[in-house]
């Protein structure tokens, strides 16, 4: 009985042994992948850090706040982008699942009627067996796992950049909203100086009909009703905004009435290379391509067979029928291979071609749409800067000029009220579609930074100062260090159309070749 109870200890400890084993070198090779991967081996363990707000949420922001510390607010904040590292949190924690060793398996066995053997009864047996999976397999998994990591890192500079894009456009709408506010608040005081000329005359030379003081009345309530709509408007604007940050709704956030100005734009080759490098759903692309490559991998090396090892304990008693039995105890080892079909590995080969192949075309077609889509928004950008030049050189200037010589003209009887009226509605309509082409040049500039991948605080990207500053001329927005090196690209450029003409294509990042479809 005490050498039965040694051999179940025993058993047991060696049980024990495998486990720690397959631990240890579940770390070890989790390590490995985690390094390829450029992985720290604590960001899984950094969980807590994520779930902690470095702002309340209740905290008030009602006033001026300019945008970089609402975009460091939001991305400190925003619950998309706690999700987003919770996921990378998930699927670190895969990666030592995939390299580890199946859990050892300990059996036992009770004879409810014993067993006669020459030896004596058989009652009782232990045994303890352990699958050993080759290092290639455990390897490929890992790898695998490690690269969902890199696609779930991806996926939260993605959501980063929307989460940074969408403030910047809450931010400018808010902007514009304020500054239209502003505009028609200036243009309505402006409105009633004519109404005071115009009353004064009525009253006064009996010049004009009361018709004309109705008229301008009726511009007053309108230009009310319009004060009403863009009051409401900029609510919606903070509320907006205020999602995005992840504050109360009811904070009033107020735009800076001057935003910080812009440097110059890169060329669209440029942006080309940027948005092919650095946007990060084609990193992700990238990213899956190699975990499907690693899958290929795998199923290639199940035509390896696996290898279980294992040993068997059976407990004999002296107290057999046998008149020879001397109670020795049975010891067996086992070792067992799986026999792979041949069929089943070559239709799992060819699936995880085909998806990798898959991927590839999706690559692809992103890459694609993104070349087209930094080509829409650079050439939209151009023509409403071309607009915008227009609008602030020459037409708001007109427009004053007139609306000052119709009311010239209006006292001395020339002209009417309604053409004093219309020349005044035109200017309010310049000046607000003067905001809005500066609004929508700057949202045009964060959707590019967002595009290409990089944030704009950061980035390169942005538009000429002359944009939005009609006093400052071109030629002097360029810096000397600047006009040195785009001499100096454009005389390459020049010899380059002279050999043989521009490549527009960019470069593209590492993918890995295509696989053979050949089983």
């Amino acid at each position: 009985m005490v050498r039965t109870h040694r051999v179940c200890i025993t058993m047991c400890l060696c049980g024990f042994a495998l486990w720690a084993s397959g631990c240890r070198s579940t770390q070890q090779v989790a390590c490995e992948s985690f390094q390829r991967a450029n992985y720290p081996a604590t960001s899984c363990m950094a969980i807590e850090h994520y779930g902690t707000n470095s702002v309340e949420a209740s905290l008030d922001f009602t006033g001026p706040r300019s945008l970089e510390e609402c975009v460091s607010i939001g991305l400190s904040q925003n619950p998309q982008i706690k999700a987003a590292r919770y996921d990378i949190a998930t699927f670190s924690h895969r990666v030592p699942q995939a390299a580890s060793l199946p859990d050892p398996m300990l059996g036992t066995v009770a004879q409810l009627a014993p067993v006669q053997t020459a030896a004596g009864e058989q009652r009782f047996g232990l045994s303890l067996s352990q699958k050993v999976l080759t290092g290639e397999k455990r390897d490929a998994r890992a790898t695998a796992a490690a690269h969902e990591v890199k696609a779930a890192e991806a996926k939260l500079a993605e959501v980063e950049l929307d989460v940074q894009e969408k403030i910047q456009l809450a931010y400018f709408q808010l902007y514009y909203l304020q500054q239209a506010i502003e505009i028609t608040n200036e243009n309505q005081e402006q409105l009633k100086l004519i109404g005071k000329v115009v009353e004064r005359m009525y009253r006064v030379k009996q010049d004009v009909s009361q018709q004309d003081v109705l008229n301008v009345e009726i511009e007053q309530k309108k230009v009310e009703t319009e004060l009403i709509a863009l009051r409401k408007q900029k609510r919606v604007a903070q509320s907006n905004l205020a999602l995005l940050m992840h504050v109360s709704q009811e904070t009033r956030i107020e735009a800076t009435n001057r935003l910080p100005e812009p440097r110059l734009l890169s060329d669209v080759q440029e942006l080309y290379v940027q948005a092919v490098q650095y946007r990060p759903e084609l990193h992700a692309r990238i990213a899956k391509i190699h975990r499907d490559r690693s899958l290929t991998q795998l199923a290639e090396l199940q035509s390896i067979p696996d290898v279980t090892l294992g040993m068997n304990w059976i407990g004999t008693s002296s107290a057999g029928i046998s008149p020879v039995a001397n109670g020795d105890d049975a010891f067996m080892v086992m070792a067992s291979i799986n026999l792979p079909r041949k069929r089943r590995i070559r239709a799992a080969i060819s699936e995880a071609r085909n998806r990798t192949l898959a991927e590839q075309s999706r690559y692809d077609a992103l890459r694609d749409s993104t070349l087209a889509s930094v080509t829409e928004f650079f050439t939209g950008f151009e023509s409403q800067q071309e607009m915008l030049a227009i609008l602030r050189d020459e037409i708001v200037p007109k427009a004053e000029l007139t609306l000052s010589e119709s009311i010239d003209a209006y006292e001395v009887g020339e002209v009417d009220m309604m053409q004093v009226v219309e020349s005044w509605r035109k200017l309010l309509g310049f000046e607000l579609t003067s905001k809005r082409l500066e609004t929508e040049l700057r949202k045009i500039i964060a959707s590019i930074s967002r595009l290409v991948g990089v944030g704009q605080q950061d980035s390169s990207i942005s538009i000429p100062p002359d944009s939005f500053n009609g006093d400052q001329k071109k030629e002097d927005s360029f810096k000397p260090e600047e006009e040195e090196s785009e001499t100096e690209s454009s005389d390459m450029r020049d010899d380059e159309s002279d050999n043989e003409g521009k490549n527009d294509t960019p470069p593209e990042p590492d993918i890995p070749p295509a696989a053979n479809d050949g089983n």
